[in-house]
């Protein structure tokens, strides 16, 4: 019988279609064999819970790789004789691979991010991937089909009958006190199952328990490998869900059989043309889970390459605990591919892909926790190589998985202003931090998305603050657009006035536009390039705001208001991203330290930002408040830290009756909102607006940028569309094309300037408009594209007599 289940296994395992395994099981008898099924999770309502996972088959696929790293962790903390409940456990995965893959006694938890597997050397890096593998195998991207996903680890494995308790199982409390693993919720990964498959969701199993870890008196079964598949069942007799089975045809046990190795891993290479290495690797132990024709997306080009869905992976684990290697068993030619996520790999690599100044990094202080942020700004056209798309441009992490993403809309905000910089930008926001009550209730179980939580709006209002008074990104946000800006005044010799000309030959849109645009357009401000020597430890760090007075520099905040201090330093970008420099900020008074209080930015190119946004809330109007600072680093030759004391006034802050209001005739003016700069683009001449991320197609009318001007923070530029579909047809009539064409360039900047005023003005509800002015713009000008140029015709034709 064990050969026989070992043949069933190996056919099952190299099985590419539901129709193969349909009839390997029928061949055997279990396919129609009702009681040779259980549900899984013991549960045949189970459907309300697989059924509600992941909308991402990605972010499904990641969760089968989180718990292969979370087996390997186990397996290694359980072979040492250490409980992983116990005290002597590590707390977190970064100080269990520092322990058990790296040898380190030490570590410093203070440090989350610090080391990681940027240090390791290639071939240890090579051995440690092979341990956990992703492997494509069956259809090829013009097959018209899928391919199979096979995720396989040299983890702690399964005994067959602990099957039911573990790799079936749902809902049960395997990892929940283990402190260094990523899996919580007991999902066994079944998120994945959705996008298995046409119509059966066929997942195999097949799993042997760490031969070291099985004990001595235990029974010949716990020494084999065990598998099953789980099948979805339709609904029937009067069931209104389905229900997701697996195979245990021995009294509710899985299928077993014995054998010292099992070939569940990949080649590094294909031995022979023509042949499939799906499974070529001997093991002795571990877990294979194989996904039958996985939808996971319309890139279905190798997974190895730099494309598709290896670099998915690689932002869906921006910063994986482990190596894993990715390889693709549908092609002869490949090497196979190590990935360690975007993070760890840009830090490895040093890609000429970023800018100078980048990774811009810094924190941001959420309910009292200090969260890690990482800023890449990439070199023009080269974001795609590693972000995956703009909708994953700012990634929420927990252990170095992606918990939920924000869009690049995110960066063209008004409380931002980096619209040039959209597809250039990847962010991440390390949230392991955050522990307990407040994780639950800002992720979703699931682990792809936030919920609309405090938490949520506090975060990323910290992150907006965080981007949008960066220094260095608001200098590349102005190069991207003025040389986008520059492209077009070269070819076309469009004058930046060309709303204003407008506004001015038209005294009605004056008046009905003077609320809220002023006509005088302002200079940019420029900014002079630093020359900073930057060393390893700094030889100062200089407190610039607010500028001393005698023994203490001091300030005046509103009760409320924010304290912002700003530090001049010769300390390189990484100061406190690894075990040399940590800060901190104390009352004297009291002793009490208030640096969770406090979001941080940089050093980045010798300017170090700290600014608390509810310190001051905590103390009386008159209150005078001490605050310092403190710098310290483990450099040995270093006498005394770098200390700042600095005194806070706390003021009243103004109520709304004394607050300042414009003195009458002169009407109410938003003087950050300037005239747009409109620049009609031709489809030939789309090359500059791509490159920075300005997508066209035939129904586009205006697209707008936000400036993002520090001397102009309320300007936009606006990019008209020449070659929408609904112009093109309007050419060509009695009017000659100039005409119409000035015509649709007056009409689509002035119904842009209408939505840019009223960006920020409350409805008769009092309801203010939410949506982004770039997006309202984008939208509102397709809609009336269509009719837009027509009107004048309407208007013009006798009205009929209704008497």
């Amino acid at each position: 019988m064990s050969d026989k289940n070992k043949d069933l296994c190996l056919a099952l395992m190299h099985a590419e279609t539901e129709e193969d395994i349909i009839e390997y099981l029928s061949i055997e008898g279990y396919w129609d064999d009702s009681d040779a099924w259980m549900p899984v999770g013991g549960n045949e309502n189970n459907f309300s819970v697989i059924g509600n996972q992941q909308s991402d088959p990605v972010a499904a696929l990641v969760e089968k790789i989180v718990n292969s790293i979370d087996a390997r962790l186990l397996g290694e903390c359980r072979a040492r004789g250490i409980d992983p409940e116990g005290p002597d456990a590590p707390q977190t995965s970064r100080e269990a691979v520092a322990r058990f893959f790296e040898g380190k006694d030490g570590f410093n938890p203070s440090h989350p991010d610090e080391g990681l597997i940027i240090d390791w050397t290639g071939d240890f890096m090579t051995t440690q991937s092979r341990q956990i593998t992703v492997t494509a195998s069956g259809a090829r991207s013009r097959s018209g089909g899928y391919p199979s996903i096979s995720i396989a680890d040299t983890g702690e494995g399964q005994t067959p009958d602990a099957f039911p308790e573990t790799l079936m199982s749902l809902s049960r409390s395997n990892k929940l006190r283990i402190p260094f693993v990523q899996g919580k919720f007991n999902m066994g990964g079944t998120g994945a199952l959705q996008f298995c498959g046409t119509k059966h969701n066929f997942q195999l199993v097949v799993s042997r328990r760490r031969p070291d870890l099985v004990e001595g008196d235990a029974a010949t079964r716990d020494h084999e490998w065990g598998f099953t598949i789980v099948r979805r069942r339709d609904p029937e007799d009067g069931v209104r869900n389905s229900v997701f089975e697996y195979l245990a045809p021995s009294a509710g046990q899985v299928l077993s059989f014995a054998a010292e190795n099992l070939p569940i891993r990949p080649a590094d290479r294909a031995k022979k043309k023509g042949t499939s290495h799906a499974y070529e690797i001997p093991t002795g132990f571990g877990t294979l889970i194989k996904l039958y024709s996985y939808k996971f997306g319309t890139d279905l080009s190798s997974i190895a390459g730099g494309t598709g869905l290896g670099r998915r992976l690689e932002a869906m684990l921006p910063r994986a605990t482990l190596p894993v290697f990715v390889a693709d068993a549908r092609y002869d030619t490949y090497g196979g591919r190590v990935s360690v996520g975007v993070q760890t790999r840009l830090e490895r690599e040093n890609s000429d892909a970023l800018e100078a100044d980048a990774p811009i990094r810094g924190e941001i202080a959420v309910a009292g926790v200090k969260l890690p942020v990482a800023v890449y700004a990439f070199r023009p056209g080269r974001a795609s190589t590693y972000r995956p798309s703009a909708d994953h441009s700012v990634a929420f992490t927990v252990n170095g998985q992606t918990h939920a993403w924000l869009t690049s809309r995110f960066f063209g905000r008004q409380t931002v202003r980096l619209s040039y910089l959209a597809s250039d930008l990847f962010v991440v926001v390390n949230c392991s931090p955050l522990k307990g009550r407040l994780r639950e209730d800002l992720f979703l179980n699931s682990r792809d998305r936030m919920r609309v939580d405090p938490a949520r709006h506090e975060i990323e209002g910290a992150l907006e603050q965080f981007l949008r008074d960066s220094s260095v990104l608001r200098d590349l946000q102005q190069a991207r657009r003025e040389a986008a800006l520059m492209k077009k005044l070269n070819d076309q010799g469009v004058t930046r006035n060309l709303a204003s000309d407008i506004v001015q030959r038209h005294s009605v849109l004056r008046r009905a536009l003077a609320e809220g645009l002023g006509i005088q357009l302002k200079g940019r401000r420029t900014s002079t390039e630093d020359n900073v020597q930057l060393k390893r430890y700094p030889d100062y760090f200089d407190l610039v705001r607010p500028r001393a007075n005698g023994e203490a520099a001091s300030t005046s905040v509103a009760q409320g208001s924010r304290v912002l201090l700003e530090f001049e330093t010769n300390a390189d970008d990484d100061y406190f991203d690894d075990e040399r420099g940590s800060w901190s900020i104390t009352l004297p008074g009291s002793g009490e330290d208030v640096t969770s209080h406090f979001h941080s930015r940089g050093p980045t190119r010798g300017e170090f930002t700290v600014w608390a946004n509810d310190l001051t809330s905590a103390f009386d109007v008159g209150q005078s408040v001490d605050l310092l600072i403190r710098v310290s680093d483990d450099n040995p030759n270093r006498i005394g830290n770098f200390e700042h004391l600095i005194r806070v006034q706390i003021k009243e802050k103004p109520s709304k009756s004394k607050r300042r209001k414009p003195a009458p005739p002169k009407p109410k003016r938003r003087d950050t909102l300037e005239l747009p700069n409109v620049i009609p683009v031709w489809a030939n001449k789309l090359t500059e607006q791509k490159a920075h991320g300005i997508k066209f197609s035939d129904r586009t009318a205006v697209e707008a940028m936000h400036a993002g001007d520090d001397a102009a923070p309320g300007r936009f530029d606006l990019y008209v569309y020449m070659n929408n579909k609904f112009l093109n047809d309007a050419r060509g009539t009695t009017e000659p094309n100039q005409v119409i064409d000035s015509r649709w360039i007056s009409i689509m900047t002035l119904l842009s300037m209408g939505y840019v005023v009223d960006r920020d003005e409350e409805d008769e509800r009092g309801e203010a408009n939410s949506e982004d002015v770039e997006r309202l713009v984008r939208r509102a000008t397709r809609a009336a594209a269509p009719i837009i140029l027509h009107l004048e015709d309407v208007f013009a034709e006798d009205i009929p007599d209704e008497s």
